[in-house]
């Protein structure tokens, strides 16, 4: 895959994903989960923002943010292993807000897999650090929702392990 055509799909799957958390807010069913998705759509922007500037830094010329087609659907079907119609029937409407963290956590990690496998396959030096960067951004993402999932599940659990605390009944 050459670079130009990487910042793309990175944007793409940005794109996506920000496409994701809104549903996710929309359809949250408490407050914890509704700000959580919030903040995660709002830092896909950042992250196109991030590519963006990353790419250029590296030498690439402006890149813009693509409109998601047919034939991106399809390559984010070939790059995440599942159609966006497939994912959709996984989170319907009804989902719970646990489900929509655990699809969320699902998302998330195969986007890092997806910057890894292109990180490993980079020949040059600063492509390889630009999807570096991208996986930290992903890792960091993950973190995030798996400990929203962990509150929404076990909010005193959650606080035990998160500070130490012990809790008295």
């Amino acid at each position: 895959m050459e670079f130009k055509e990487a910042v793309r799909t990175a944007l793409e799957n940005e794109k996506k994903g920000r496409e994701m958390y809104i549903e996710f807010t929309e359809r949250a069913k408490n407050a914890v989960t509704k700000r959580t998705f919030e903040f995660l759509a709002n830092e896909e922007l950042r992250h196109v923002d991030k590519i963006k500037k990353i790419a250029e830094s590296l030498g690439s010329e402006s890149v813009d943010v693509p409109e998601l087609h047919a034939s991106t659907l399809d390559k984010m079907k070939e790059i995440f292993g599942v159609s966006v119609k497939e994912f959709n029937k996984k989170a319907k409407i009804d989902s719970s807000d646990v489900e929509a963290h655990e699809l969320a956590m699902d998302f998330e990690e195969k986007s890092y897999e997806f910057y890894k496998e292109l990180s490993e396959k980079a020949t040059d030096n600063e492509v390889k650090k630009f999807f570096d960067a991208l996986m930290k951004e992903e890792e960091n993402h993950y973190e995030f929702i798996e400990k929203a999932y962990n509150f929404i599940k076990d909010p005193e659990g959650f606080y035990s392990e998160e500070e130490g605390w012990l809790l008295e009944g």
